[in-house]
């Protein structure tokens, strides 16, 4: 019998704990997402105290699992620095999508999700939760620098449909970036830091580029990353990064930092763009996606196929459970 566990290494420290006083023997399978030991802080002396002997028993019960998946080769480094004691390096399975819900989501227009903007017209999206640590100011300071780099009264443009004809280049007020996020009302951060990206996008006199969306609905979301020119993705050493996926398998080019997850998803100029996490690096890319949009889009619908279905996704898997039933 394999037992798979799925979560944080605290959950795994629970759950084996419960399988080793209710459960006959058999073979354990942790697929971590990431050790929680790095999602807190510790900022008091009794958080330390408590957090130290908490840390010790994650790592003794990661260390009770018959064989570590991570979901990324980013996620196994930072897997292997962290719990040092454990010797067998896990193995990489890559998550999967549920694509029954993007192919069953209804289609809307922009004006339907609340954005005005014209049809031909770029439009760049950003997909995360208010938080400072996804760097969403990077997206508007590098649509900043994308504005002021095109010529004073025109831009290339990526029709909407992708499939479409191109059409005459649409004016600069055309460019919209929308800012989509998870938003929690009784979130401290979450409420802070969307003022936060108001304020800057007014100093940055963007506002009429740019559109905050809380706490989106999946048929918002999904018509998003259809329409979109490009996905703007900020956060730094991601551990994996779902929302490239989405985006590609969407048919729309991801920009994304050079660093973590998006480096194992992302195909530079391929399927989009790796750069430095840096205004410049990102409106670089911006201009070199807006003429490839279309056949960018085409070749992340492949490479989710390819690399990233539930297909790929469950034969993997099946393949790490019967060898390790069978050791």
């Amino acid at each position: 019998m394999v037992t798979l566990l799925n979560g944080t290494s605290l959950h795994l420290m629970v759950l084996l704990l419960l399988l080793i006083t209710f459960s006959p023997p058999g073979k354990v399978l942790f697929y971590c997402h990431y050790p929680d030991l790095l999602l807190t802080t510790r900022k008091t002396f009794l958080k330390k105290i408590y957090r130290g002997v908490l840390d010790a028993i994650e790592e003794w019960s990661t260390s009770c699992a018959h064989k570590v998946l991570v979901n990324s080769a980013f996620t196994a480094g930072v897997f292997k620095q962290t719990f040092k004691s454990i010797k067998d390096p896990p193995a990489v399975l890559y998550p999967s999508l549920n694509t029954e819900n993007f192919l069953k989501c209804p289609e809307r227009n922009m004006d339907d999700l609340g954005i005005s903007m014209a049809e031909n017209g770029n439009l760049f999206v950003s997909v995360n939760r208010f938080e400072r640590k996804k760097n969403l100011g990077l997206a508007l300071h590098a649509l900043r620098q994308f504005l002021d780099t095109q010529d004073s009264d025109s831009e290339i443009s990526t029709p909407s449909p992708k499939d479409s004809t191109p059409t005459t280049p649409s004016p600069k007020g055309s460019t919209h970036l929308v800012i989509a996020g998870g938003y929690d009302p009784q979130n401290r951060e979450n409420i802070e830091h969307y003022e936060e990206l108001v304020r800057l996008s007014s100093s940055l006199n963007l506002d009429e580029h740019v559109t905050f969306l809380k706490s989106p609905d999946e048929v918002t979301k999904v018509n998003l990353l259809r329409r979109a020119t490009c996905l703007i993705y900020t956060p730094d050493a991601e551990h994996f990064g779902i929302v490239p996926i989405e985006s590609m398998f969407c048919g729309t080019p991801v920009i994304g930092v050079n660093s973590g997850g998006p480096t194992e998803t992302v195909v530079h100029g391929v399927t989009g763009y790796l750069c430095p996490n840096t205004p410049e690096g990102f409106a670089a890319a911006m201009r070199e996606v807006v003429p490839r949009s279309r056949e960018m889009g085409e070749a992340g619908k492949r490479r989710v196929r390819e690399r990233f279905s539930f297909e790929r996704f469950s034969q993997d898997l099946t393949d790490i459970i019967s060898e390790l039933a069978a050791t």
